[in-house]
């Protein structure tokens, strides 16, 4: 955090070390949509009206990689760059 600026440094978010076994669980549906998605969208929001731009910045980055690796989140994604 850079008190003279108020701005937060972006934190690095990364994926687990068993991130590809949970992609099936995670990740993946048979229908439209991901519960989970819904819980990025929450924490996304959380974390910066806690004032954690740092961190929902690093989560947002970290999701941007996920997508352009293939995770199916393309719908959910211009949401999340909102929030």
């Amino acid at each position: 955090y850079d008190e003279s600026k108020g701005t937060s440094a972006i934190v690095s978010v990364q994926k687990a070390p068993h991130y590809d076994e949970r992609v099936p669980t995670c990740w993946y549906t048979r229908f439209s949509g991901n519960h989970n998605w819904v819980r990025i969208s929450r924490v996304l929001h959380c974390l910066r009206l806690l004032g954690l731009n740092g961190e929902a910045a690093g989560l947002l980055l970290c999701l941007e990689t996920l997508h352009a690796e293939g995770v199916p989140c393309g719908a959910s994604m211009a949401f999340w760059r909102k929030r």
